[in-house]
């Protein structure tokens, strides 16, 4: 008993140690004062990587990656958002389902993707994210320089509309799910050096 009594204190004081060093880094989602973050530049790299049968599916401006600055104890991003890429290949994306008579079934319903996010180089996840046992799987770091700071991860892009999904799927089924999906799976993705080539091309970014 004595021992938890004494473990307790220990790992509270470990836990506050490390938050005033992160703190520091992440200064509680309040980067210090940097200049205005212009992604265009690193767009374009990426998508002069994209291999082929690839494409750009989506763009979407202030954005940070998916996971970080997660529940209520990380509070809410206050500095620079950055821009999501999506970007889709060819292989098709697979819901099972199983509907009221206990059929299962497997539709295509998208096709791979690699979600990119680009931030300002200053950016960086709030550390309490990095210790909560509900935060999501976190996109992964795989560039960064004085101009710009990239995460990704594998996913799916969707290629039906939301209605069509609710019609054909949610309004029947007793249990859904995507376990192949490269969001869940993300060997099957099919651009295999998708790390090797966005960091090549990002390096090179703006260079003639």
């Amino acid at each position: 008993m004595s021992g938890q009594t004494r473990t307790l204190p220990i790992l509270a004081a470990l836990i506050v140690a490390f938050g005033l060093i992160a703190t520091g880094v992440t200064a509680c989602g309040t980067p210090r004062s940097e200049a205005a973050f212009d992604s265009a530049l690193a767009e374009t790299s990426v998508r002069g990587s994209l291999p082929k049968g690839w494409s750009l599916a989506e763009t979407r401006p202030k954005e940070i990656p998916f996971g970080h600055y997660w529940g209520d104890w990380s509070g809410p991003y206050k500095g620079q958002p950055g821009t999501l890429m999506v970007v889709s290949g060819t292989a098709p994306v697979f819901l099972l389902w199983t509907d009221e008579a206990n059929q299962t079934h497997r539709d295509p319903v998208g096709v791979e993707a690699l979600d990119i996010w680009l931030m300002p180089p200053g950016y960086r996840n709030n550390w309490r994210t990095l210790l909560s046992f509900h935060a999501p799987e976190q996109p992964e770091r795989i560039f960064a320089d004085q101009r710009v700071r990239v995460y990704a991860r594998p996913s799916a892009w969707q290629t039906i509309t939301d209605q069509e999904f609710k019609d054909r799927f949610l309004a029947k089924a007793t249990y859904l799910g995507s376990p192949e999906s490269p969001w869940n799976d993300p060997d099957r993705l099919s651009w295999r050096t998708w790390r090797d080539d966005l960091r090549r091309a990002l390096r090179n970014t703006g260079q003639k």
